[in-house]
C-alpha cells in the first residue's frame, strides 16, 4: 500500500498476496462496482470521520500482475455537493 504525497509514492504498508484479491473485491462492492468484471470500473462510497463526511473515490484496472485499485480520498464538506454541479468552464 502506497500514499502520494506531493506527487510521490510512499509505501507505508505491504498485505500479504492472499489479501489482495480480498481488499479489491470489498472495495469494489462498497462502490456499488461489479466485482466478476474485470475491465477498468470507477466508483464511489462515503464514510463519516470525526462527524465529518469523506468521498471515497475508487478506480480499479486489471493489470499482468491482477487487479489494482487506487482510492482518491476527498473531504466533501470542502465542496459541497450543490456547489460541485454549479461550476462552469469557460472557453477563451
Amino acid at each position: 500500500m502506497r500514499y502520494r504525497i506531493d506527487g510521490v509514492p510512499q509505501d507505508i504498508m505491504s498485505l500479504p498476496l492472499s489479501a489482495h484479491a480480498l481488499l479489491i473485491s470489498r472495495l469494489k462492492i462498497l462502490a456499488n462496482m461489479n466485482i466478476a468484471d474485470h475491465r477498468p470500473q470507477d466508483g464511489q462510497f462515503s464514510i463519516k470521520i470525526r462527524s465529518k463526511e469523506v468521498d471515497i473515490r475508487v478506480a480499479t484496472i486489471y493489470t499482468v500482475y491482477g487487479e489494482t485499485g487506487v482510492l482518491r480520498i476527498l473531504d466533501s464538506s470542502l465542496f459541497p455537493l450543490d456547489r460541485r454541479h454549479t461550476w462552469r468552464m469557460h472557453t477563451i
